[in-house]
């Protein structure tokens, strides 16, 4: 979490049109204040629901998390020249599909913003999306 909260706080620092528009979507999550309470508290529930702190949240974890996804391989099968034999373990990097351009690159307002660069607004759900209601990043495959 200190790695979101660290990339998050840059991005904002960077943009002041990103720090003004978070901004804007934490005080709808502020909570009161209570006597004596020496830093403001949010509803997590609220602040959960604002579309550009998730795109925000998604992005940190579209550019920072790698790990590695492990499968048994159930039936022999060839994929890029490799041959991945019955009963063979094979494993695969996210950090291949959180940097595809034919992915992430198609989108609509993603043409000035290559796959390499921290843009927040990459999962921001835009209204003619033709894939419906999903966040323009992960609609249909390319």
């Amino acid at each position: 979490m200190r790695e979101f909260d660290e990339r998050a706080r840059a991005a904002m620092l960077r943009s002041g049109s990103l720090s003004t528009r978070c901004a804007a979507e934490m005080r709808k999550a502020r909570l009161p204040d209570h006597a004596g309470a020496v830093l403001p508290r949010f509803d997590s529930a609220i602040s959960m629901k604002q579309p550009l702190l998730q795109s925000l949240y998604h992005e940190v974890l579209r550019t920072q998390a790698t790990s590695l996804v492990s499968r048994n391989v159930e039936q022999g099968y060839q994929v890029g020249g490799y041959t991945l034999t019955k009963g063979s373990v094979m494993m695969a990097s996210v950090h291949s599909e959180h940097m595809d351009k034919a992915r992430w690159e198609r989108q609509p307002g993603a043409e000035n913003h290559p796959v390499e660069e921290f843009w927040p607004e990459r999962f921001l759900e835009y209204p003619d999306d033709p894939n419906g209601d999903a966040p323009s990043s992960l609609g249909k495959e390319p």
